[in-house]
């Protein structure tokens, strides 16, 4: 079974405008505490597979949450921005052997902005459903 995880990291920072932005600044589930340059961090939410009465499609669409955290609000918005201009809408082969993908489809579901008076740093949290090949 494949793993998008690796495939979506490797996308991601493949974009020029997003690692300049990040540094390489992306982590997955949370963010290394202390850290004040921006970044983005990207969790699985969700995850629904495809059957039919004779087993699995091969299929699966998972949702993924993509966090935009950054020192002001304007800044993650940017950052938010440049995920989704890079992901909403793709299909084809994410990311290279071993860990390639065939992505079906990446859809943008919401957004919404947040603040962490702990961090004090500014958040856009992001929703995209990928649907991808997971079995062969």
């Amino acid at each position: 079974m494949k793993d998008l995880r690796p495939a979506l990291f490797e996308y991601l920072l493949a974009d020029n405008a997003i690692m300049a932005a990040v540094d390489g600044g992306m982590f997955p589930s949370r963010m290394p505490q202390g850290r004040r340059h921006p970044s983005i961090v990207y969790s699985e939410v969700s995850n629904v597979g495809f059957h039919t009465f004779q087993g699995p499609l091969g299929f699966a669409r998972p949702r993924f949450q993509i966090d935009a955290w950054a020192e002001t609000p304007d800044a993650a918005s940017y950052l938010s921005n440049l995920v989704k201009e890079r992901l909403d809408g793709f299909k084809g082969t994410m990311g290279t052997a071993p860990n390639a993908v065939t992505v079906q489809g990446a859809l943008f579901q919401s957004s919404r902005d947040d603040y962490d008076p702990e961090a004090d740093l500014y958040r856009r949290s992001t929703d995209y459903l990928i649907m991808f090949v997971e079995r062969d």
